[in-house]
């Protein structure tokens, strides 16, 4: 016999999903705020209505998809074009300033492989 229990977690999702969302969008805030939040409703440090963690890892996984289809939606080619300076020339500038921060130098000098430079990597995004 099929189990059909993975279909129930969706109509939950889709549920409290519909309504989260509805109440945010009253409040004029965003939807994907909303998805985040129905999702930490749900979840098993909510209020528990997806027990299975096996489940919810899938599911979000699918919604983390889905997110980013969302939001590549939202931007245009003119708006990437009009941002290329700021994400390009300053983004790089920033990265490599705070990766030069980061660095070991003492290990640096001793160890010049790759090791070194992926920890400085590392512990410049971790700054943030």
């Amino acid at each position: 016999m099929t189990d059909y229990g993975v279909l129930g977690n969706l109509l939950v999702i889709f549920s409290v999903s519909i309504a989260v969302v509805f109440v945010f969008h009253q409040f004029r805030l965003p939807s994907i705020a909303g998805f985040l939040v129905a999702g930490a409703l749900i979840g098993p440090h909510g209020l528990n209505l997806i027990a299975d963690i096996g489940t919810v890892q899938v599911l979000a996984e699918i919604g983390v998809v889905l997110l980013l289809f969302t939001i590549g939606i939202e931007f245009s080619l003119v708006q990437l074009a009009s941002l290329r300076r700021l994400l390009l020339d300053e983004g790089a500038r920033d990265a490599l300033f705070h990766r030069g921060r980061r660095v070991d130098w003492p290990k640096m000098l001793r160890d010049p492989t790759r090791n070194a430079q992926v920890t400085a990597s590392m512990r410049a995004l971790a700054a943030r």
